[in-house]
């Protein structure tokens, strides 16, 4: 990568970064510098720095709450699968510990569940159409807390209303 020449310094005055070695008291004035520090160097120099032509909208509305905001996460020292409610809103839902005697519902018929998140909503409990459909606010609050890695779909991809048609006999 070829370096940028350090511009000439200004008359009786050596430039900055001679002056900032000769006061650490790193070496002589002919010391070679370090393999990329004179791209450096002649950055500090000069100030080079992009800058914007004018202000971008909400720049400074983002510059004055700069630092602050404070992340207050859900803790996720428990897994999804052990149930635990993770300090998430809501309430959990009723939920099984396998699907009944003939099997589970295909929950992929759900759009939005594809293989990943219909084996997720097995590791919750979750296995059929009516189950869904009985969800109250609280508890879909509570899985859309806790699906990792997918959380808010069930609100964004309308679960509830998809299972309460297709565990009435719906195509959807």
């Amino acid at each position: 990568m070829p370096t940028r020449p350090t511009p000439p310094p200004t008359p009786n005055r050596p430039p900055r970064a001679q002056r900032a070695r000769d006061e650490a008291g790193v070496g002589p004035a002919d010391t070679p510098p370090a393999p990329g520090a004179a791209v450096a160097d002649a950055d500090a120099e000069t100030g080079a720095m992009v800058k914007p032509s004018k202000a971008l909208p909400g720049q400074q509305e983002l510059s004055e709450r700069k630092g602050s905001w404070r992340y207050e996460g859900n803790d996720t020292t428990s897994s999804a699968a052990g149930g635990a409610t993770n300090g998430s809103a809501g309430s959990k839902p009723t939920t099984m510990s396998g699907p009944r005697e003939g099997g589970a519902d295909d929950l992929k018929k759900i759009k939005g569940i594809g293989p990943k998140l219909e084996d997720l909503c097995h590791s919750l409990g979750i296995y059929h159409f009516d189950q869904i459909a009985s969800w109250t606010d609280a508890e879909v609050a509570w899985v859309d807390d806790n699906l990792e890695g997918f959380k808010g779909r069930v609100t964004r991809d309308e679960w509830v209303a998809q299972a309460r048609d297709l565990s009435g006999g719906g195509t959807n």
